[in-house]
């Protein structure tokens, strides 16, 4: 019976979700007022409750402003809020929240170093943030060039992609990234073996 009662509980709950996004045994809801709600493994405090504890319920995230976007990564966590700003939680070991340190972060934290974003993507290790001129700026591991900067430095600092036009559209994969441009034309990046 409890069981049911879960299931009927999670089906209820995700009619009023307007996205949803997960990561390595841990997912993110958002719901239709902007509140983001978060359940499952937590041990880099990428959930952003303030602890490291997993949470086998779903649990509203109560230290953010209003969300319009949710990104989960391997372990962490990106969250846009409605004036572009954005904020970040987790896994911090290759740079991906973009704070200039590999700290953890156990509660949503903002980048303040960053123009107004209209869209996030969190890859596995990396993250991209898409701004509202269409210029890409990104963090984190960038082992297989997934950042599109020409190498496979990893970089604690977001830095802005110099080397695409214009994009409407980002998506960061696992060790590659997709961009998708004015045009409707998709560039790549990652690094190519010879």
């Amino acid at each position: 019976m409890k069981h049911i009662f879960l299931c009927s509980f999670l089906i209820n709950f995700l009619s009023f979700a307007s996205s949803i996004t997960q990561g390595y045994k841990y997912s993110l809801f958002l719901d239709e007022e902007g509140y983001v709600w978060g359940s499952g493994n937590n041990d880099n405090g990428q959930l952003g409750l303030g602890d490291s504890l997993h949470r086998q319920d779903i649990i509203k995230i109560n230290t953010m402003p209003i969300i319009k976007a949710v990104s989960a990564g391997f372990t962490h966590s990106l969250f846009l809020d409605i004036d572009g700003n954005v904020w970040v939680a987790g896994n911090n070991n290759s740079g991906e929240l973009g704070l200039s340190d590999h700290i953890n972060r156990l509660e949503p934290t903002k980048i303040n170093t960053l123009p107004i974003i209209t869209a996030v993507s969190t890859g596995s290790t990396h993250s991209l943030f898409l701004d509202e001129e269409g210029y890409v700026w990104g963090s984190g591991n960038n082992d297989n060039g997934q950042l599109g900067l020409g190498d496979s430095l990893h970089r604690q600092d977001i830095i802005k992609i110099n080397t695409l036009p214009i994009i409407k559209a980002v998506s960061a994969g696992n060790s590659y990234s997709l961009f998708l441009d004015e045009r409707s034309e998709e560039h790549t990046s990652e690094l190519q073996s010879h």
